[in-house]
């Protein structure tokens, strides 16, 4: 979210450090760089573009030249593989009940994401894109590639957040009382939240 902020905040370079830096601890975390270089792949500014992936290549360069100089580099690519060849579980409905499970009683805040997500979607030109995308493809991960545990759901909680406060700043006085109560007394009762 780190590369996604500096790209909004005018700051490419420092963005594709960060896109970078979020791929190379966790390999799903390169969509958080693609999306910030999608944010600003939007604004067809070449500069900005060249200066994002000049950041990303200097930190894979900076990670990659101790493992290329120790001879590492056929070890991390059978690591890489083995990830991608590693079998879960691949039961939907055992994933979608195992997320409850997790999320508990802050499931209740799918509801006004999931409206969001859907409002999103009916606007062609929606300049939060990027949010409903980040969505999307964390949805996918959790519910057909990748969830072990609770932390799988970490990314795509945090876009849920973002859908939740977008909801409540587009909502009727009423409803973002209602909704900002729920999420209190969420945090009361379900501190996982």
């Amino acid at each position: 979210f780190l590369a996604i902020w500096l790209v909004l905040k005018e700051r490419p370079m420092l963005g594709g450090l960060f896109g970078a830096a979020s791929a190379l601890i966790w390999l799903p975390g390169a969509i958080f760089g693609l999306l910030a270089l999608g944010i600003l792949g939007k604004e067809r500014q070449p500069a900005k573009i060249l200066r994002y992936v000049a950041g990303a290549l200097i930190l894979a360069l900076l990670t990659m030249l101790p493992i290329i100089y120790r001879g590492g580099v056929p070890s991390m690519l059978t690591e890489l593989s083995s990830s991608f060849l590693a079998s879960e579980e691949k039961d939907l409905l055992l994933r979608f009940e195992r997320g409850l499970y997790f999320l508990q009683l802050s499931a209740i805040l799918l509801l006004p994401a999931g409206l969001m997500f859907y409002k999103a979607l009916r606007e062609r030109r929606w300049p939060l894109w990027w949010v409903v995308a980040g969505t999307a493809i964390f949805g996918v991960q959790v519910l057909f590639f990748d969830f072990d545990n609770y932390p799988d759901l970490f990314p795509l909680m945090a876009f849920t957040a973002l859908l939740v406060g977008l909801y409540l700043a587009n909502a009727r006085r009423p409803v973002r009382r209602t909704v900002i109560v729920a999420v209190l007394g969420l945090l009361l009762l379900a501190p996982v939240v």
